[in-house]
């Protein structure tokens, strides 16, 4: 019998083959790779390293970001405008905690995107990661909270840092095949969006002029102009609130002029229940239940895939710099090849 030592190219080397690895499973377009027992036994063996890094240097933090950000948010600067002394010292300590964590994860970002010579930010997870922690730098130092600009950027930071936290579930084994089902599904769902809002801005322009005849009618009153009013109030605004409600419409909410429509007008409504709450919701449900249905079929694949990128994903940040350059016999594999059977 002879015994091969193979070296597992990415822990323990700082080589271009041994950084490249992880990149080119990942890009492999066959994912049934990530089935073979020898690929999964390389990822495992990495993932026992670089899973404890991921926790330690990513996910304690944005965990901690995410529990103060929301305490902040929800609880201190609510409250702030009643003037009390200890909210005013929880508002300025929670806003000195949130900008230190996210400076941090900023400069892990930013980081990574040089070391990497720019290529780091074609991922979309890293242009999450840096947006999430900018907008909370902006906010923070902002003075008045009390404007519409202020909770316009908030809302936006909520989103992003919620995103961040999701992001760092697709490496916990738990999460991760059903994070990669979230994805799928929305590349799944781009060819239905297309259809169904286009048949969303059909419909809005027919409710348009169904309007303006309820209006020569005299059943509703026509909207006034102000002279003043900015270009999008005079050119667009009526139409934005007439896809708004069409799409209220195709979600089953309907408006209030209803009562005013004769015939005709109802047959452009029932065509619009027929195509959008009938037709295109339960096509969009069947969508997602074949995407669940694959996903969830070939779980144990896909969670060592989420693996494999996510490992691609940590070695290509500055948690790189952390890999062993040692060698370590503990860390190669060993091949048993029988030369003779006989």
């Amino acid at each position: 019998m002879n015994l091969l030592q193979m070296d597992l190219p990415g822990l323990d080397s700082r080589t271009p083959e041994g950084l490249s690895f992880f990149a080119a499973l990942c890009k492999s377009p066959d994912q049934t790779i990530f089935n073979l027992r020898s690929v999964q036994i390389l990822i495992d063996h990495h993932d026992e390293y670089w899973y404890r890094i991921s926790v330690l240097y990513n996910g304690v933090p944005v965990t901690i970001m995410l529990i103060l950000f929301w305490y902040w948010s929800n609880v201190v600067l609510p409250k702030k405008f009643l003037e009390f002394e200890v909210i005013e010292t929880q508002h300025i300590v929670l806003r000195v905690l949130i900008g230190i964590v996210a400076i941090y994860l900023l400069l892990i970002e930013l980081s990574t995107i040089v070391s990497s010579r720019g290529e780091a930010i074609r991922s979309a997870s890293r242009l999450y990661s840096i947006a999430a922690p900018v907008l909370l730098l902006v906010n923070i130092f902002r003075q008045n909270t009390d404007e519409v600009g202020f909770w316009r950027v908030q809302s936006w930071t909520t989103l992003l840092v919620w995103l961040r936290f999701a992001i760092f579930l697709r490496t916990v084994p738990r999460f991760n095949w059903l994070m990669r089902m979230i994805r799928e599904s929305f590349r799944d769902m781009l060819v239905f969006l297309v259809v169904f809002f286009f048949a969303v801005f059909a419909f809005a322009d027919a409710f348009m002029s169904i309007e303006r005849i309820l209006v020569i009618r005299k059943a509703i009153e026509r909207t006034e102009f102000n002279t003043e009013d900015n270009i999008y109030e005079k050119y667009f605004k009526e139409a934005v609130l007439a896809w708004q409600r069409s799409f209220l419409t195709a979600l089953g909410e309907f408006d209030g002029d209803l009562e005013h429509y004769n015939e005709a007008d109802w047959m452009i409504f029932f065509l619009c229940c027929i195509l959008n709450i009938i037709l295109l919701l339960n096509l969009l449900i069947s969508i997602i239940s074949e995407t669940y249905s694959r996903i969830s079929s070939s779980s144990v694949q896909t969670s060592y895939g989420e693996k494999a990128a996510q490992i691609r994903y940590l070695r290509e940040s500055v948690f790189g710099m952390f890999g062993r350059a040692e060698f370590d016999a503990t860390n190669t594999l060993y091949i048993a090849q029988a030369i003779n059977r006989e």
